[in-house]
């Protein structure tokens, strides 16, 4: 092939063009091994607990428990100690731990 023209194949013919067209291209790279993205931590498990005995709040931070009320345990962790933060019809407050019974996850 004469200075200035290269050889190439499109579409599965072979022929000569001017090398001035032309741009050469790096060869493509091969693609990187597939890897899955990080599995996600599951979800924690919500605690639940069936209320025992009926509980009538006292300061507004409570919650008022009837029994056989289904609570989902927020923290075990509060201020006082024997009382747990929980949620009950939307609402967020403490509530004495040993008027429930942990329900088995």
């Amino acid at each position: 092939v004469e200075e200035g023209w290269w050889q190439g194949r499109r579409q599965g013919r072979v022929g000569v063009f001017p090398s001035n067209f032309v741009v050469m291209l790096d060869p493509p790279q091969p693609a990187p091994p597939f890897e899955p993205a990080p599995a996600l931590p599951p979800k924690p498990v919500k605690e639940l607990c069936r209320v025992l005995f009926p509980y009538q709040a006292v300061n507004e931070d409570e919650l008022t428990l009837s029994e056989g009320d289904i609570v989902t345990i927020v923290s075990k962790e509060a201020p006082d100690r024997g009382w747990w933060r929980g949620e009950l019809h939307g609402r967020v407050g403490l509530f004495p731990d040993n008027f429930v019974q942990l329900l088995p996850a």
